[in-house]
């Protein structure tokens, strides 16, 4: 055989074998189109994008609920991530001075200060709640998007308060899965408005129920892409899993796990809400119903599911300005039809939202103050607004760290609904160690007003001087701590034999007590006078300082503003 046929039978050779490998060889796999729900989901984050405020909402929010949540953090770590944000910082400050929170009138100008009086966690939940609503304003013909905020909104509220109610612990992580309980269908109508429309008319001509046109439009429920969201944003995983639908038959009893229970009170109280403020509800269940089940679920009673309801609207009507939302838009539709009870409901919920005011507080008791004699005038004790500026965090004496924690405390009680006797030993402990005075005394009025007492005394001779402060009788024009409890003022001496004051004071203060200086703060409950707190620094004897005075008057606005909430 020549060379050239040896190499063409060596081709032919080669060929037959590639032909086989080929015939064994697994065919090629067509390459399958990007999944709907994957793209879906590529067109609404680069809709959000393009929105150019999300992404911010992620930034922003996530590093504040991260500071918040770490155990070494102070007021003025979480402050300077809000700062960050300029928006954020003017918002919180307006809360912090609202007359929901600032009970006391003291203006708050730090935002340090603001974050201490507010508290941690409330600080993070609204920060949360205002981002919401700036981040979702925009204007859609067809798309009730600021209804759907306020559903949102009003729905965290009731959370909040039916989780109180029940003894759930974090009450504000609550808050945040009834607020993002939504988010899935917000993000939809925010990005996809086109295709949320169709959504909502084929639910509404078509009479197929809400989750089968989410099914029919999108193939996936709108909760996928909330929950898509919160884990993209690093939010906590009981968020994503309480947006779950809640499904009654699943238990008979009350819920004890807290995941359970987060998501049965974020998937009911969305429910009410729907029916209280959306125009064509999708809820299946009326008012009576949700109600029940709400009662069966926690362990408390449709009354107090009741009283939550009346409770978060009041509070959501007196934060609505502060939050950017107009208050016609807390207003809930009143529907003539079988639902009774949601009638009845959102008549007198409108009822409140129209009148927009507070219940007055309790006329304050009128004494005659007849003139005492007095021929010295008191020194000038700070002007109260001063207490809010950055120096009040700094205690020369005493421990500004320990002042700073205490406070921090003290909010956190007030939260958790302590007992006034742990707080207001908290707030004695504040002046005594964390401000640096010798000894701290919480005085309190006799029920029918006649005596002042001792209740709790801390520093100095403690015992001696709680048995002294024992049934003094009131006496406005001859003793001048009757004059301040009962007038509602704040008292410095800086020295007690100087003039006559040995004389406006209770027999033998100056032998028991020796106290050369003192200062002292009245306190009051919805304008009825209650007691006074008096502080001293009888061992140093030291000139009180303005930084004392500052961290006293802190102290003393936190206690006033655990009486009013109660």
């Amino acid at each position: 055989m020549s060379k050239a046929n040896n190499i063409e039978q060596l081709e032919k050779t080669k060929a037959e074998a590639t032909a086989q490998d080929s015939a064994d060889a697994p065919l090629p796999q067509p390459v399958d189109p990007l999944d709907k729900k994957e793209e879906l989901m590529m067109q609404m984050m680069e809709r959000l994008d393009q929105s150019g405020d999300l992404p911010i909402f992620s930034a922003s929010v996530n590093r504040i609920q991260l500071v918040g949540n770490d155990p070494d953090s102070d007021a003025m770590a979480l402050a300077i991530e809000v700062l960050k944000d300029a928006n954020l910082t003017a918002k919180v400050l307006r809360l912090a001075n609202s007359s929901y929170y600032n009970r006391g009138n003291i203006r708050v100008g730090a935002l340090s200060r603001a974050i201490v009086l507010l508290g941690f966690d409330a600080v993070k939940s609204t920060v949360l709640a205002m981002k919401l609503i700036d981040s979702f304003q925009h204007e859609q013909p067809g798309i009730d998007m600021s209804g759907m905020l306020v559903t949102s909104y009003m729905t965290a509220g009731l959370v909040k308060e039916i989780a109180s109610a029940c003894g759930l612990k974090n009450i504000e992580q609550s808050f945040v899965c009834g607020l993002l309980h939504n988010l899935g269908e917000v993000i939809f109508a925010y990005t996809m408005p086109e295709l949320y429309l169709e959504m909502r008319q084929l639910a509404e001509t078509k009479k197929v129920t809400w989750p089968e046109a989410q099914k029919r439009v999108i193939e996936m429920p709108l909760r996928k892409i909330g929950q898509h969201m919160v884990e993209k944003w690093e939010f906590p995983d009981m968020v994503g899993k309480t947006m779950l639908p809640y499904i009654g038959s699943n238990h008979k009893g009350q819920l004890r796990n807290p995941v359970e229970l987060n998501r049965a009170l974020a998937s009911l109280s969305t429910r009410m809400m729907d029916l209280l403020y959306s125009e064509a509800p999708t809820t299946q269940q009326n008012f009576d119903e949700i109600a029940q089940e709400l009662s069966k679920v926690t362990g408390i009673t449709k009354d107090v599911v009741g009283a939550c309801l009346d409770k978060s609207f009041k509070q959501s009507c007196d934060l609505a300005e502060e939050y950017g939302l107009d208050k016609e838009l807390l207003m809930p539709r009143v529907r003539d039809g079988k639902d009774e009870a949601l009638s009845q409901m959102a008549t007198k919920l409108k009822q409140y939202a129209s009148k927009g005011k507070v219940a007055a507080e309790e006329p304050v008791d009128s004494y005659v103050d007849e003139d005492d004699g007095y021929t010295e005038a008191p020194q000038e004790v700070m002007d109260p607004e001063e207490v809010a500026d950055e120096e009040s965090m700094v205690i020369p004496g005493g421990d500004a760290s320990l002042l700073l924690s205490i406070l921090h405390e003290l909010t956190t009680m007030m939260t958790n609904k302590a007992h006034l006797n742990s707080l207001f030993n908290k707030v004695l402990e504040g002046m005594h160690r964390g401000v640096g005075f010798d000894r701290s005394m919480l005085c309190l009025l006799s029920p029918d007003r006649q005596y002042y007492s001792a209740r709790m005394v801390l520093g100095y001779r403690a015992d001696k001087v709680k048995n002294y402060f024992h049934q003094f009788p009131v006496q406005v024009t001859r003793d001048v701590f009757s004059k301040m409890i009962m007038q509602d003022e704040l008292l410095l001496v800086t020295d007690v034999h100087n003039g006559n004051w040995l004389q406006r004071l209770p027999r033998k203060f100056d032998e028991v007590v020796g106290s050369t200086s003192f200062l002292i703060a009245a306190l009051r409950v919805h304008g009825k006078p209650v007691g006074m707190f008096y502080v001293d620094k009888s061992r140093q004897d030291t000139p009180i300082s303005r930084e004392e005075q500052r961290g006293f008057l802190q102290l003393v606005a936190q206690a006033k503003l655990a009486l009013q909430v109660r």
